[in-house]
Formats: structure tokens, sequence, C-alpha cells
């Protein structure tokens, strides 16, 4: 296995892991397509991959105590990373 330059993340490994699952997912479906399906094919490359997985994670967001609304995460990866999907029709990068 290659060695791993970035020293900057938590979790390098996994996160590579994650990286490589969504390229994959990506390459094989092409872009223009919702979120829900990349979403789906995600899920199985995790699966595919025996990377632990909680889809449709619930963090409660509130404010001053006070609950503003139930958010959800695509997932949460092992219990340490959250993986949110996006998908459009043009994504900008922003300096």
């Amino acid at each position: 296995m290659c060695e791993l330059k970035r020293k900057d993340l938590i979790y390098p490994e996994l996160s590579y892991q994650i990286i490589n699952c969504a390229y994959k997912v990506h390459n094989t479906l092409g872009g223009g397509l919702a979120e829900k399906d990349y979403q789906k094919a995600l899920a199985i490359e995790f699966a595919n991959q025996q990377i632990l997985v909680t889809e449709q994670f619930y963090i409660p967001l509130s404010y001053c105590g006070n609950q503003i609304r139930k958010r959800f995460c695509d997932y949460l990866v092992d219990k340490k990373i959250v993986v949110e999907i996006k998908s459009g029709a043009r994504i900008k990068y922003v300096d």
C-alpha cells in the first residue's frame, strides 16, 4: 500500500477509503444524476468494501439550548466521519 501523504486528516486511511468509493461510484455512473442515485450506489460500494456505515444518521440541531430542527446526514462512516452527498448541474470552486 502506498504511503499516505496527508498528515492533517484525523482518519487518513478511512478518509481515503471513502473517497475511493465515491470516485468508483462517480466513474461508473457518470455525472448528472440525482443525489438519491449516488447515495444508493455509494451504500452498495461501502458494503462491497466492507465499510461500516449508518445511513440517515440523526444529529439534533440546537441553538442556545433550543432545538431548531432535526438534521439527518447521509452517512456516518465507522462512527467517525460524516459523509454528505451533493449533486448538481454545476459545482463551483470558490477561493
